[in-house]
């Protein structure tokens, strides 16, 4: 039994956390059944990584949701794709690259590129910040998350190329899904905590997302995205 530290970012908009990679860590805890105590940070810098989210484990500090997975995994903690097939884990490990990769740098885009959505994401993320001077504290954040998705090549693109990727991305997942009630068939598996992480952050934010018209016309992934959320983060 190991005693597990999650540091994340603060829960809002009705999500278990408004960053996918804190949300899917927390997932794979919740989904195999660990016990762990949640401590807030809102400071990337904290994070070995210099991001968050991160864990102490024991005491060893560690940062990346996948490495940290991967760690528990080699310690016997947790194996959430141990019913799948080889074939099935090569194709969830495919898909699950696919979100972290591609879909959640059109995710970042929507939020820190899209000057609609700027005035929202800012005033959600640095509410501690008062607000007389939050504008000018959070512009050059802003602009180094957006030189970051520039590096990254997402930040290349134009608004339209961007949606047209990600848009790609969540039919991948829709024609997969299928009439499942999980990627894991019966059950819930890994891909279904990272699948459902993306997925709720496009459709619950009070953000003006094309992307949120795209899963709504699979109603799979929505009825989907509302069971992974209620059932494994309730």
């Amino acid at each position: 039994m190991h005693d597990i530290t999650l540091y994340q970012f603060s829960p809002a908009w009705g999500l278990p956390n408004v960053s996918p990679f804190c949300m899917k860590l927390e997932g794979y805890l919740k989904l195999g059944g660990l016990d762990y105590r949640v401590q807030v940070q809102n400071d990337p810098r904290k994070g070995p990584k210099g991001k968050v989210p991160y864990a102490k484990i024991d005491k060893h500090i560690m940062g990346d949701s996948e490495e940290i997975y991967e760690y528990l995994k080699s310690n016997n903690a947790i194996d959430l794709d141990s019913t799948l097939s080889a074939d099935d884990r090569a194709i969830h490990h495919a898909m699950g690259v696919m979100c972290d990769e591609s879909l959640y740098f059109a995710l970042l885009y929507n939020r820190w590129m899209d000057d609609v959505n700027w005035p929202t994401l800012r005033d959600t993320l640095f509410a501690p910040i008062p607000k007389m001077v939050r504008k000018v504290v959070t512009h050059q954040i802003r602009k180094k998350v957006q030189a970051d998705l520039v590096g990254q090549g997402m930040g290349r693109h134009n608004k339209a190329e961007v949606y047209s990727i990600a848009t790609r991305d969540i039919e991948s997942l829709g024609q997969y899904l299928a009439d499942k009630p999980w990627f894991g068939g019966n059950e819930p598996v890994k891909l279904d905590v990272r699948a459902a992480s993306y997925l709720a952050n496009i459709l619950y934010p009070p953000l003006e997302n094309p992307l949120k018209t795209v899963i709504e016309k699979w109603p799979n992934l929505v009825e989907f995205t509302d069971r992974a959320v209620n059932e494994i983060y309730g």
